[in-house]
């Protein structure tokens, strides 16, 4: 199903309008292991992320906890106008760790006629600890790493994992 794509009451910065197909992107995965990163591959997504909530006007990351809720508010709102005004792709960029996290972005998509799709990006944990960006406690990171690992998705929702895959620097190979 194609439609014209139009998200006038999305920010500037995240925009789009094209002839699109209508997918949902529900990346998972621990803080650190690249889901934003992941979201560049694709420039002409609208991309929704709590992270959003707590960047100010300066371009600066403040994170506050206590805004938490809210924050995953906003960033279901701007979903839901983004399904709403048929968007062609949609990405959500949360760590979406436990299936009742996941249901209410694919409940609406699927209703408006979206294909929905669960990317899992899986990346070590050690890993992910290392380019924490947030501040993450790492005892919490290894909660949200079991969390993770026990998951169980229905087994009818489109998923797919993606392995971790190490960087190797050039520099350290005997060429």
């Amino acid at each position: 199903y194609v439609t014209k794509c139009s998200f006038p009451s999305y920010p500037a910065h995240r925009g789009l309008s094209r002839e699109c197909a209508m997918i949902v992107t529900i990346l998972t995965g621990l803080p650190g292991c690249g889901k934003s990163t992941y979201t560049r591959k694709y420039p002409d997504a609208v991309v929704v992320s709590v992270d959003d909530f707590f960047v100010g006007d300066d371009g600066v990351y403040r994170h506050d906890l206590t805004k938490l809720p809210l924050a995953h508010q906003d960033c279901w709102r701007l979903f839901f106008f983004a399904v709403r005004a048929h968007t062609g792709h949609i990405i959500v960029d949360n760590t979406n760790l436990s299936t009742a996290e996941i249901a209410p972005y694919v409940l609406p998509a699927e209703a408006m006629g979206f294909t929905v799709e669960i990317v899992t990006l899986e990346v070590p944990v050690e890993v992910c600890k290392a380019r924490n960006v947030h501040n993450v406690p790492e005892d919490v990171m290894d909660m949200m790493a079991v969390n993770l690992a026990n998951r169980v998705l229905p087994p009818w929702w489109k998923h797919t994992i993606v392995p971790f895959v190490p960087v190797v620097d050039a520099s350290s190979l005997d060429v």
